[in-house]
């Protein structure tokens, strides 16, 4: 992929008037495409920049917000490429980076702490595997359409968005799919009728709606999903906050009717300061949940995850609101 980027980022001009461009005097626009050689992560940065491609709102989308660390160094720097991708490990160890990765544990500690700088297709893997949101990463800097080998993967990863979206049940059963279940379409529904707790109904309604998007595949032997990358929502706000209703309703409905599960508060009075300390630690949470998640085997339950934290002086809430994607489906990191 990371070619085809740098293709793409070269539009139509020329390999040689392409490195001019950049201040190069040899042409090395056509060594990075023959894999001769590649940017490293800051010098891509510095490219985007160079090419009128904003990395600062590019990153801070994909982020959800706008880190300080994104002014000071920036993305053109050896520091801030290691502070971004230590914004992406979260919590994560080395060694399961190194495993999921294909790269040495060396290589990747030098990376997060900016002894070493990864070149590009080290780059997009490190950010495959921390998020499993390349795509989305993608997007934000060219038009991942006019990648061959990202088109396809994308408009299936746009479908699926837009039904979590306008149909959040379908990807409940999504993730029942990924269980143990019997063979045959109608033994199926009872399982997954289970599994959910929706009426067998209306999981062949969503069933219907998945096969008919390319989500999932009827075969003789019953319905499978078609795994696709992680599916993050938080970029419609409108939708998105329709989206977190609908779950946040369910959860507090499973509660009124006595299913198990937990269920906690705590009202407390703090500093601004350290309300910002929890909703970092809040994040941090998360990103260690999804590591777990990633890397869970066998699938036996599909679970529900939902949280609020906030200031009671709903006028004055002080600290970043972080996006949890609402589906998260594990897959083997891709070749960058």
């Amino acid at each position: 992929m990371a070619v085809e980027v740098l293709r793409a980022l070269r539009g139509r001009r020329t390999r040689p008037a392409f490195s001019r461009h950049l201040g190069y005097r040899s042409n090395v626009a056509q060594r990075w495409e023959l894999r001769v050689s590649w940017p490293t992560a800051a010098r891509f940065f510095a490219i985007c920049e160079r090419l009128h491609i904003g990395t600062r709102p590019a990153v801070s989308r994909f982020l959800r917000r706008t880190p300080a660390w994104l002014d000071n160094p920036g993305l053109g720097s050896d520091l801030g490429v290691s502070r971004l991708l230590g914004e992406l490990r979260g919590q994560t160890p080395i060694g399961v980076l190194a495993e999921r990765t294909g790269y040495n544990r060396f290589s990747v500690s030098r990376w997060l702490t900016g002894k070493a700088m990864p070149r590009l297709p080290e780059l997009f893997q490190l950010i495959d595997v921390c998020t499993r949101r390349l795509p989305d990463f993608v997007a934000e800097l060219v038009d991942p359409t006019s990648l061959p080998s990202l088109a396809g993967e994308w408009r299936a990863l746009e479908r699926a968005r837009d039904g979590a979206l306008t149909r959040p049940w379908s990807h409940a059963i999504l993730r029942a799919l990924e269980l143990p279940k019997p063979r045959g379409a109608g033994l199926q529904l009872g399982f997954l009728a289970q599994k959910t707790g929706l009426e067998p109904d209306a999981v062949r309604d969503e069933l219907d709606f998945l096969v008919s998007t390319g989500q999932a595949h009827k075969t003789r032997a019953g319905y499978r999903h078609v795994e696709t990358t992680r599916v993050d929502t938080g970029g419609r706000a409108a939708q998105a906050l329709a989206l977190k209703l609908t779950w946040a309703r369910l959860a507090l409905a499973r509660v009124e009717s006595g299913s198990p599960g937990h269920i906690g508060y705590s009202l407390f009075a703090v500093s601004r300061s350290d309300m910002k300390r929890i909703g970092q630690l809040q994040l941090e949470y998360v990103r260690a949940m999804s590591a777990i998640i990633a890397s869970s085997e066998p699938s036996e339950c599909v679970g529900l995850y939902t949280a609020q934290l906030l200031d009671l002086a709903s006028d004055d809430n002080v600290f970043e609101q972080h996006e949890l994607p609402v589906s998260a489906t594990p897959r083997r990191p891709r070749r960058a």
